[in-house]
């Protein structure tokens, strides 16, 4: 599933980092650390961009950024929650091979 990260008033330095950030999420594999370190250069380049807007402009960017980050934080939560059952059916399956021998 491809997370849209930009949106209108998406600076261009903010756009990189949102697609470097959406590459990964299509992989099979996500390296986390890596994720965790692009999620908080994307929060240094947010905070750096809205003290150089207008009043207005920082209003409309902040909205846009907030609606966001609930899409990205629900994405990454899913994967999250998906990898919890993955751990939990694989120790299953551990405590039911024990059980047979």
């Amino acid at each position: 599933m491809k997370i849209k990260l930009n949106h209108i008033h998406t600076p261009e330095s903010l756009k990189l980092i949102n697609e470097e950030i959406s590459m990964m999420l299509e992989e099979d594999e996500i390296n986390i650390g890596r994720l965790r370190a692009l999620c908080e250069t994307r929060d240094k380049e947010i905070r750096k961009t809205l003290t150089v807007l207008s009043p207005s402009s920082r209003k409309q960017f902040a909205e846009k950024e907030y609606e966001t980050n609930l899409e990205l934080t629900n994405f990454v939560q899913n994967l999250l929650d998906s990898t919890k059952e993955q751990v939990l059916s694989i120790s299953r399956s551990k405590e039911a091979i024990k059980k047979y021998r």
